[in-house]
Formats: C-alpha cells, structure tokens, sequence
C-alpha cells in the first residue's frame, strides 16, 4: 500500500508539472527553458516549506517532460500516459543512478521516447 501510495504521489506531480510548464511555455512571451525553471522553483518552495522529500525533484523531472513541442501533447491524454511512464522510471532507476545530475533529463526524455515510439 506505502508504494503504491509513492507511484501515485510521483504520478500526480509528474502529470502536474508537466503539464504546467507546458500551458506556460505555450504563452508567446515564455521559452520552454524558462517555464521549466518556473515550475522547479515552485516545486522547490513547496518541497522546503512542507519538508517533502524529492518533491522538487519530481517537479524539475515533469517540466523536462512539458517543454515539450505541441506536436506531442496535443491531446490530454498523451500528458497522463508520458507521467505513467515518467513515475514508473522515476521509481525504477531511482536505485540505477548515483546522484540526480542527469538523471531527471534523462528519465523525461525516456518517458517522451518510449510513448512516442
């Protein structure tokens, strides 16, 4: 029940983040790189105040996902399918890699490659 409870924790702020940074980045006057710095900073200052673990780091893993191009989240339903995917690496190779340096590009990337193939 504790991991599953986890998977659903990681799926929602994945699912969130992404697709925030995508509405944002979507505003003309906002470039991906920015909107996604935006939503790590709001995941950071929730994670400090609430004390939560690895929140900011879910954030910054979901808005890698949501700078993505319009071509690929033009429906709602590929944003929940690219955070199924993205929560389920996340938990996966969170054993796998040393360190966080790469690893959240790495797993957004992953998650966007592997549903649109």
């Amino acid at each position: 029940m504790k991991k599953l409870f986890r998977f659903s924790k990681i799926f929602f702020l994945f699912l969130l983040s992404s697709a925030a940074c995508f509405a944002l980045h979507q505003i003309d006057f906002i470039n991906p790189v920015m909107a996604s710095s935006v939503i790590g900073l709001i995941g950071f200052s929730i994670a400090e105040k609430g004390r939560v673990k690895d929140l900011d780091l879910i954030f910054y893993c979901g808005s890698f996902a949501g700078m993505s191009s319009a071509v690929y989240f033009s429906l709602w339903w590929k944003f929940v399918i690219s955070a199924l995917l993205g929560a389920l690496l996340l938990i996966t190779l969170e054993k796998k890699f040393v360190g966080w340096g790469g690893k959240l590009g790495a797993i957004a990337f992953l998650s966007l490659v592997i549903f649109n193939l």
